[in-house]
């Protein structure tokens, strides 16, 4: 077999792959548009806004993470791109239902792309460099060479160096002992198995039984697809990330950043550690160091072409002309006496990490940090925010409460507790007659997943009663509207609403619909609260 047949049987073995064992299609929040345009803004480029831009995915899957865009920015133009016919006729399903005009997808290899595509603003691959054969691993650095806009910005996940290298020994030895069969279920019953039996056969207070323990539990946790693809493909290629910008340097390409701020920063590392970092002066040597000293598994880099010039020194200017939002949460109520208090402490939680906290007695900041609190995903404007803190702390003078503000947002955003956008506060909502997103609708009547996307790319968990509720957002059904509808559907349907509600209710109790009301109450707060509601 010639190179060029070989070639096209690896492709066309790995299109099957995902034709027998399907993977899920979700959103990826990191790739939003509006993140990728914002981290392009921070460090000084003149990015194409997500209303007016091309998009390209590679490895687009059902569309799950292209299709949100495509209905967000109606007038943006995207493309979507995969080897698997099965994927791609599900994604367009999807398209022809929703009735998109400015999304298409095509069956085919990355590696039949070409300059006559065009340019893209916005390429993006997650999921796919490090899991296919280094001819298109070439392709992929290719396309984004030579199909990426001037101003273009490229998003790319991959797995990484050093975090891999233990685990990379334990695929090794499930590829081993699957080795004689080459169906994917098989493999799959036969890894579990294997680890079962490492798990319990390993010295228990070893390091490497701890590695596999670990690894297990993630797996545990983990669909078959992704153990599956993840773990018993053939392809796998980790990167140390000084090998990974080399080879984008090759392509004419530079790094841009990472799609989280808080780990490309030294000072988010112990004092000391950081310390010496800074000694270096070559901004990817410091990038790889830390690789090393966190163990890092797994990276999602922004790249740019080599010809733009960035700016590495952020301070507050840079800072200031964004919106400010984060997923701030507090232990416990608290009112403006607690705020303004200097000798009251209030504990600041990360609703997505409870781990990561911050702790403060400072009346400003205790101020800024509850306003972003109540603005939970409502970007708020830096003078807003003054404002906002001013009046929770009775009328203080806005230009000490700025300054405060000043001294400390840089490194809140750094350090991940604040996230910095270009996208706009969003408009007052009608909670009357709530009214959910087209994407959102479109999910719970067509999905059986537990969970709907927001309008900022992210996934929010819902359940099976908020399902059936939120059915019936439509913007036109009023609360008592909701509750009938649902109601009725529940008795039609003989749904235990005990198992669903945790109560003791009977199907022709009169308390069912009061307890629906709690529900439809607490389903409204919280959709409007996570971005659902439109």
């Amino acid at each position: 077999m010639n190179m060029v047949n070989l070639q096209v049987a690896k492709v066309d073995n790995i299109g099957k792959s995902y034709d027998n064992v399907t993977y899920d299609s979700d959103t990826f929040p990191q790739s939003s548009l509006y993140h990728l345009m914002t981290l392009g803004v921070l460090f000084g480029m003149n990015p194409v806004k997500p209303g007016q831009a091309r998009v390209l995915e590679l490895g687009c899957g059902i569309g799950g993470n292209l299709i949100p865009h495509a209905i967000n920015y109606s007038e943006a133009e995207f493309v979507g791109v995969d080897l698997s016919k099965t994927q791609i006729d599900e994604a367009n399903k999807h398209v022809v239902k929703l009735g998109l005009k400015n999304i298409k997808f095509h069956h085919c290899s990355i590696t039949d792309i070409d300059e006559s595509w065009g340019k893209f603003d916005y390429i993006i691959a997650h999921g796919l460099l490090s899991w296919v054969p280094e001819f298109v691993k070439n392709k992929i650095f290719e396309v984004y060479s030579k199909n990426l806009s001037e101003n273009g910005i490229a998003y790319i996940s991959y797995n990484a160096l050093p975090g891999w290298n233990m685990i990379r020994s334990i695929r090794e030895m499930m590829l081993y002992h699957t080795r004689k069969t080459n169906d994917l279920r098989e493999k799959y019953i036969q890894a579990k198995s294997f680890l079962d039996f490492m798990l319990k056969n390993t010295d228990v207070d070893s390091p490497y039984s701890k590695i596999i323990k670990k690894e297990v539990e993630i797996l545990a946790n983990a669909p078959d697809y992704y153990f599956i693809h993840e773990h018993l493909e053939e392809y796998n290629k980790q990167y140390r990330f000084f090998e990974f910008i080399q080879k984008a340097k090759q392509n004419g390409l530079q790094y841009l950043s990472e799609t989280d701020l808080a780990i490309m920063f030294p000072d988010n590392l112990p004092e000391n550690v950081a310390k010496i970092l800074k000694q270096f002066n070559d901004f990817i040597e410091i990038q790889q160091y830390m690789d090393f000293i966190t163990n890092r598994r797994f990276r999602t880099t922004l790249l740019c072409h080599d010809n733009i010039q960035l700016n590495r020194s952020i301070n507050i200017n840079s800072i200031k002309q964004f919106n400010f939002q984060s997923y701030l949460a507090t232990e416990k109520e608290i009112t403006n006496n607690d705020i303004v208090n200097p000798r009251t402490t209030i504990n600041f939680i990360n609703k997505l990490d409870s781990d990561i906290k911050i702790t403060t007695t400072h009346p400003i900041m205790k101020a800024v940090l509850y306003v972003l609190k109540e603005n939970l995903r409502n970007p708020i404007s830096f003078s807003k925010l003054v404002e906002e803190a001013n009046i929770k702390l009775g009328g203080k003078s806005l230009d000490v409460i700025e300054k405060a503000l000043s001294d400390h947002i840089v490194g809140l955003v750094f350090q991940g507790h604040i996230q910095i956008t270009l996208q706009a506060d969003r408009p007052k909502r009608d909670l009357e007659k709530p009214k959910l997103s087209t994407l959102s609708l479109y999910q719970v009547k067509n999905r059986t997943d537990l969970w709907v996307t927001n309008i900022f790319h992210e996934k929010v968990t819902i359940n099976k009663v908020q399902k059936i509720m939120m059915s019936y957002m439509d913007g036109h059904n009023k609360k008592k509207d909701i509750i009938d509808l649902t109601t009725s559907y529940i008795k039609a349907n003989r749904i235990n609403i005990n198992d669903l509600l945790n109560t003791k209710i009977t199907l022709s109790s009169d308390k069912l619909k009061g307890s629906l009301l709690q529900v439809l109450n607490d389903t409204i707060y919280s959709l409007n609260q996570m971005a659902v509601l439109v």
